[in-house]
């Protein structure tokens, strides 16, 4: 049964039978982000000494992650990622040699002191293209 099924499939892919399954399969989500986005205006409304870790947490959500120190502060650190596909990646087989991805993060650090108020924030932010072989770069 494995030999026959074997190329079915993969005459079928190679027909463009199956393609467009393939290709609502992995454009579903495909420019969807993950993670919790933090626009910069969102990270002003926050006054330094004033906000607590609970009035972070009720207008963003959960961080991603929580840190703490050995003193005492507390990071909460709010993490999104975003990719973008080009067209070949939705190709079969030219997707292993031309597919590739853009991708967008951001980073945004809250700081707290023992007692839980703001001490500082900061955001950082990268771009990386990867292809699908492998190799990425930073932009």
């Amino acid at each position: 049964m494995l030999k026959v099924v074997g190329p079915i499939c993969c005459a079928m892919l190679l027909s463009g039978c199956i393609t467009s399954a393939i290709v609502a399969g992995t454009t579903a989500g495909a420019t969807q982000g993950r993670g919790t986005q933090v626009q910069q205006s969102q990270i002003d409304q926050f006054q330094k000494g004033v906000a607590t870790v609970a009035d972070v947490e009720a207008k963003l959500g959960k961080p991603q992650t929580i840190g703490q120190t050995a003193n005492g502060d507390q990071t909460l650190t709010y993490v999104y990622a975003k990719g973008s596909p080009n067209a070949a990646s939705f190709i079969p087989v030219v997707r292993w040699a031309a597919g590739s991805a853009k991708w967008h993060s951001t980073r945004v650090d809250f700081e707290f002191d023992k007692t839980g108020h703001l001490l500082s924030s900061q955001s950082s932010q990268s771009d990386t293209d990867c292809s699908l072989a492998g190799k990425c770069n930073a932009g």
